[in-house]
């Protein structure tokens, strides 16, 4: 059998075609965390463990500005170059997409997430920035036509409505100076960069899948796997 796992935050169900091609409802992502795995079934059933690895990059902006226009209710990303859907059996993206993303800015909110899958050969990610007014039309735009996503990481940075774009990064131990994404994995650590310094809570949930085999007539076309959660983590927020 081959097995594919999708854990995200999405307002649907993903749909997958084949391990190949998942899906998610309306293009829209969010953190998506995979596995893809085989795994032989015989009489006696089987055991595996299945450890989620998170296949997404963001991109957050920051918006520096001490007063935010009246006119201004919303934002809006539009952004080329990476996938809206994922390819399990490697964790990148499949498909060039075109990926819109709206939030409101009602509430005085300055932080602002987007995600993409990249592809497995790196591509420039083009983004638009649109404040938009009450009937959607355009109050200030801003344009990066060079931005580098890779997955686990977060792509940081701050823009003033009034000035454009300002600093912000891709590496390092503060989310603010640009940084992997909360639980960013680097070869053998499991790690959580925060600003006091701290490393807090690993990236990863650990199952176990187990395949319980036919046992009497009611399971006779076959028998049923059930998923046992082996290690909880919650994540930064």
């Amino acid at each position: 059998y081959r097995l594919v796992v999708i854990a995200h935050n999405g307002k649907g169900n993903c749909s997958i075609s084949a391990p190949e091609k998942v899906k998610f409802a309306s293009n829209k992502l969010t953190d998506t965390f995979y596995y893809y795995g085989r795994l032989s079934v015989n009489e006696e059933g089987a055991t595996t463990d299945i450890n989620l690895r998170r296949a997404v990059g963001a991109f957050k902006v920051h918006i520096t500005d001490e007063t935010i226009p009246e006119e201004i209710r919303s934002i809006k990303f539009y952004y080329t170059g990476g996938s809206s859907t994922l390819d399990a059996t490697t964790g990148f993206g499949c498909v060039n997409s075109r990926q819109t993303e709206n939030f409101s800015m009602k509430d005085g909110g300055r932080d602002f997430t987007v995600y993409t899958f990249p592809h497995e050969e790196e591509k420039n990610i083009k983004m638009s920035i649109n404040f938009l007014d009450a009937d959607a039309k355009v109050v200030k735009s801003f344009e990066k036509a060079d931005l580098k996503i890779h997955q686990n990481k977060t792509a940081y940075t701050e823009i003033s409505i009034a000035d454009g774009f300002g600093g912000g990064g891709y590496s390092g131990g503060d989310p603010h100076a640009g940084a992997d994404l909360p639980g960013a994995q680097a070869p053998g650590e499991m790690r959580c960069p925060r600003p006091d310094g701290a490393q807090h809570r690993p990236a990863g949930i650990l199952f176990r899948l187990v395949w319980l085999p036919p046992m009497s007539h009611c399971f006779a076309s076959g028998g049923m796997f059930f998923l046992f959660c082996l290690r909880r983590v919650t994540f930064c927020q």
